[in-house]
């Protein structure tokens, strides 16, 4: 018998880079790892709410010859695995692990109420920050347990760290490129603090998949970007240190409903630089005056005025770059994980 089956989003083959996918893999390799790879069933989510009886089957079969069963499904996908999963498990009464990806669970559970007593039969339910877990708990759940997003990235060390001592200041985003996300916003403070200073002050350059249904809208806007604002293209998830550590700072204006604990701010930080993100959501958990700045969600003009502030404080910024990288320790794979792998059955 395997000891686990991870049920996930792992892209179908594709090089998929949201968070979702990014996290099954990131999870899957170190839990291969720990166990071994002949010990971990991996079944793959992409594509397959289209042929719901295959897998249907896959899942029947993980359950007849697995210990544990780890989902991690996104909104659409809860609707499947909960009532399939609580269902054949009366027979197999194998441990799930229910692994939330992104910070909409306790908004969609109060929407869902068929799913919200369902979860209840899960053995634990793996949230991103210690709000959702109190939320959660004061919903009635007594299976909630804090896992942080993680990544196995390359850190880096005190001397590998980049510092930017002088103008332009090289600024970038590092997420889905979607509306929701503040690229926008990025995109308008960066374009005003340059005109008002007269100057480049700021470069910007843009990183991420395009989502489908914004790439139209970014198109156009990409078009009159000014020579300072770049779209680069995406970055694979074990390369991002690499390319982030040359950078002043990471902005994140973000404003995107489901967010929960961000991927990009770990990569951020184990690269040494410092993030400058919304008040939104679950921000403040992890980025605070150490690593980085808060600033008023939606408001380029508060955007626009941190930025100015850091200009004439460089040094500020490049002193959190040490804190950035010792931050980045508390979310490697290894450490993170093993809240979730000691309470596997073996």
């Amino acid at each position: 018998m395997k000891k686990v089956c991870i049920c996930a989003h792992f892209g179908g083959g594709k090089e998929l880079l949201n968070g979702q996918t990014v996290k099954a893999h990131v999870i899957s390799r170190e839990i291969e790892k720990q166990l071994g790879e002949n010990q971990v069933v991996r079944i793959d989510s992409h594509g397959s709410y289209s042929a719901v009886l295959k897998l249907t089957l896959q899942l029947i079969r993980a359950l007849y010859s697995c210990m544990n069963i780890i989902i991690m499904p996104g909104e659409n996908g809860l609707k499947f695995f909960i009532p399939s999963i609580c269902f054949f498990n009366v027979f197999f009464r194998r441990k799930i692990h229910y692994v939330v990806v992104g910070g909409w669970l306790h908004g969609y559970l109060e929407k869902h109420i068929f799913i919200r007593n369902l979860l209840h039969k899960c053995d634990y339910i793996y949230v991103q920050t210690e709000k959702m877990k109190n939320d959660l708990e004061g919903a009635g759940y007594r299976n909630i347990i804090n896992l942080p997003n993680c990544k196995d990235l390359d850190i880096l060390s005190e001397d590998e760290l980049v510092y930017n001592m002088s103008a332009p200041y090289k600024l970038c985003t590092f997420s889905r490129v979607a509306k929701e996300k503040g690229i926008e916003d990025a995109v308008e403070a960066v374009i005003k603090i340059n005109e008002k200073s007269s100057e480049t002050v700021y470069l910007l350059d843009i990183y991420g998949q395009i989502d489908t249904d914004y790439e139209a809208r970014f198109l156009e806007l990409s078009a009159s970007f000014p020579e300072y604002i770049r779209y680069c293209g995406s970055v694979p998830f074990d390369r991002t240190t690499e390319v982030i550590k040359d950078y002043f700072a990471l902005l994140f204006p973000t404003y995107y409903d489901g967010e929960g604990f961000a991927g990009c701010l770990i990569d951020a930080y184990s690269s040494g630089v410092p993030v400058i993100a919304s008040d939104w959501k679950y921000n403040r958990e992890f980025v605070d005056d150490e690593v980085g700045y808060i600033f008023k969600v939606r408001e380029v003009e508060a955007l626009s005025e941190t930025l100015e502030k850091l200009k004439n404080n460089i040094s500020e910024v490049n002193s959190k770059k040490i804190s950035c990288i010792k931050r980045a320790y508390s979310y490697t794979t290894e450490f993170v994980l093993e809240t979730l792998i000691s309470r596997l059955d073996r």
